[in-house]
């Protein structure tokens, strides 16, 4: 502690909400803020973007653009506005992380929450973000991330799973206060 020193506080003045979000790969610093291009019709659309906090490899987007709209993240820097552009075929890109799929369920004061993962042999996933599993026997721990408007939440996921099902408790770390909530989390194993 020091006397005098400056504290910056997050402090919600909302509830948790879904948030856009994007690529920091997909955004370009321009004079005066932020800008990124959208596919609209095979033309490259140029959109000026209020960004908000950085979570991992992502930006939380506050004003710019909706859920949905397919965003360039790659090939955008020398890309001006009303370019033709052509989107590769998604058959012929390589097939994501193959692996056991889980949808958990947890409770918080909130109400209820979930969060889907992907257990594989070389990469697994937590809302599409990568995650690193430890497993011993049937006990598994990871770290997930959510991504909230006041900043990132850490969910640290200690269970057992007994067949098609897990069950467990989950640490949610970084709410504003300090608080450290600790639930119950139940899972339950998809298709592969």
């Amino acid at each position: 502690r020091a006397e005098n020193a400056p504290v910056t506080l997050l402090v919600p003045t909302t509830s948790p909400a879904p948030v856009v979000v994007v690529s920091k790969d997909a955004v370009i610093p321009v004079s005066g803020g932020h800008i990124l291009f959208v596919a609209e019709e095979g033309v490259a659309v140029q959109r000026r973007i209020r960004l908000g906090n950085a979570a991992g490899d992502k930006f939380v987007i506050l004003d710019g653009v909706s859920p949905g709209e397919l965003v360039i993240t790659r090939g955008n820097e020398g890309l001006v506005d009303g370019k033709k552009i052509k989107i590769g075929d998604p058959a012929l890109r390589p097939a994501g992380p193959k692996g056991e799929k889980w949808t958990l369920n947890w409770n918080t004061r909130r109400g209820p929450a979930s969060g889907e993962l992907l257990i594989g042999k070389d990469k697994s996933l937590f809302n599409d973000e990568p995650v690193e599993i430890v497993r011993a026997g049937n006990d598994i721990n990871f770290i997930g991330k959510l991504v909230l408007p006041f900043g990132v939440l850490d969910l640290d996921f200690n269970g057992t799973i007994d067949g098609d099902s897990m069950g467990g408790k989950l640490t949610i770390r970084g709410l504003p206060g300090g608080n450290t909530p600790v639930v119950d989390f139940t899972g339950t194993k998809g298709g592969n």
